[in-house]
């Protein structure tokens, strides 16, 4: 029941289908375009090299807060929880798949999640893409990313996650064609099944 207020929430006050990484001008071309909602193939999807590069010590740079599952297709979509000790506040945050981002907002209590809609982040498919939390619109800083996952063929966030020590240069998770969930430490794509 939580999590259906805490979406409630962050729906009311999503800015949807704007550019990752594009500037914080409204008046920007790029910070308006959107991205057509992708869909899983019927296929098994292409996946990115496994990695053997050192494990980032950091996961999510905020205690607690973690994406932890990501369901492809066009009903799917990325769950956030908290885990910590505290409830934390999402407002300020953005959750982005390259080139498209959602603002979050609310209180995230402790043990509970929010699901954001794959419709909301430019589509979810098995074959390739990302998931990354940041505290601005500074999408290209390694200093405003907080927690990050790639699967498939990646997408275009992955270098600032490694550069910020919260994800290993060049990895990504594989993937089935339904989801994949967090099973262990974040930053450790082999804790993605």
């Amino acid at each position: 029941m939580r999590s259906k207020r805490a979406w409630a929430l962050i729906a009311a006050v999503a800015l949807i289908a704007a550019a990752c990484g594009g500037s914080d001008d409204p008046s920007d071309p790029a910070a308006s375009g959107t991205t057509a909602p992708s869909s899983t193939d019927a296929t098994t999807a292409t996946t990115g090299p496994t990695t053997t590069a050192p494990i980032p010590s950091g996961g999510s740079s905020i205690e607690g807060l973690h994406i932890d599952e990501i369901v492809f297709g066009a009903e799917g979509h990325v769950q956030i929880s908290n885990n910590g000790d505290a409830d934390l506040s999402l407002d300020g945050l953005w959750l982005c798949q390259f080139p498209t981002y959602f603002e979050l907002s609310g209180t995230l209590e402790v043990d509970d999640v929010i699901l954001i809609p794959a419709s909301e982040i430019g589509g979810l498919s098995s074959a390739g893409g990302e998931a990354a939390i940041y505290t601005s619109r500074d999408f290209d800083s390694s200093t405003a990313i907080v927690d990050y996952v790639g699967w498939g063929t990646g997408g275009g966030r992955g270098e600032v996650a490694s550069q910020a020590g919260i994800w290993p240069e060049g990895a990504t998770v594989s993937a089935p064609d339904d989801f994949i969930e967090l099973g262990g430490a974040p930053g450790d794509p082999e804790s993605w099944g």
